[in-house]
């Protein structure tokens, strides 16, 4: 069950095409996710895409109890 109210489709596209704008290797996509607060570890090797990579993320942290609320809003303010 869901305890934070869901992040719109709009603003979670608009921070990954902001994401993928700004950083282009996947080690710098992965390392300001985990500065902003994403707890997990990352795949960021050869076969996995920087598309891949924002995806993951946002997947995972969308099937959270929080459903990732905070990381989001640290995303965007």
């Amino acid at each position: 069950m869901a305890t934070a109210p869901e992040i719109p489709l709009d603003i979670r596209e608009l921070l990954h095409d902001c994401i993928l704008a700004l950083f282009w290797p996947k080690k710098k996509i992965a390392e300001f996710l985990v500065s902003v607060g994403y707890p997990e570890v990352l795949d960021t090797g050869e076969s996995v895409t920087r598309h891949g990579i924002i995806a993951e993320a946002f997947s995972r942290l969308g099937r959270r109890p929080d459903r990732g609320y905070a990381i989001f809003r640290q995303l965007y303010t």
